[in-house]
This record gives C-alpha cells, sequence and structure tokens, in this order.
C-alpha cells in the first residue's frame, strides 16, 4: 500500500498506471500460497486516489472503473478464510472528486 501511495502522491501522469499495475500484482500474489498478501480496501482507495491526482485526461473513467471493480465485492484468500472487500465513502467521495477535476466536458453525467 506504501508504494501504491508514494504513486498517488507524485502526481505523475503516470501515477494511476503504476498504482492499477501494483494492485493488480497484489492480486496475483494473493493466489500464491506462499505470499501472504492481498488488496484490501485501502489498496483500492488509494490506487483511485493516484488516478484522481494524475492529471491524466482519462483519470476520471479509469478512477471509475477501479470503483466498480470494488463494487463487485472481490474475496481473497487470508489463511484459511476468505476476506472480502468492500467500497467505502472514501472510495465514492474520491470519484467524485476525479470527475470534478476532469477537464471532460461531459464529465458529469457519467457520475451517476
Amino acid at each position: 500500500n506504501s508504494v501504491i501511495d508514494a504513486w498517488a502522491r507524485s502526481g505523475s501522469p503516470l501515477a494511476g498506471e503504476k498504482a492499477e499495475a501494483l494492485l493488480q500484482r497484489m492480486k496475483e500474489l494473493s493466489m500464491l500460497p506462499e505470499y501472504d498478501i492481498r488488496p484490501d480496501t485501502i489498496s483500492f482507495n488509494t490506487c483511485i486516489k493516484a488516478w484522481c491526482n494524475s492529471k491524466s485526461p482519462n483519470a476520471a473513467i479509469k478512477a471509475g472503473e477501479v470503483l466498480s471493480l470494488l463494487e463487485t465485492h472481490p474475496k481473497y484468500a487470508k489463511r484459511d478464510t476468505m476476506v472480502t472487500v468492500r467500497p467505502t465513502k472514501l472510495s465514492y467521495n474520491t470519484v467524485i472528486n476525479a470527475y470534478a477535476k476532469s477537464m471532460e466536458p461531459d464529465a458529469t453525467p457519467k457520475i451517476y
């Protein structure tokens, strides 16, 4: 989560892509028994924040896509149990913020 957060704070146009790639890697590693790693709500929210802060032209859309994935309530193995990850108010507020920062003229209708 710390590296995803570093990208989120960087302001780089590549921040969203890099954060999402790390999130994907965490998901892949969660399936391997030798690793005790899995994305959690913080991982997803920080990835959304990375898109929001990236200044990429499609940042709001990409942030919304990460939120949509989070809304599916993904499950990840944690030892002998499964952990369900869910969105929080912060998840939604950060995507709304991404659309507010967006320079897309038709961004507002995409919120709902």
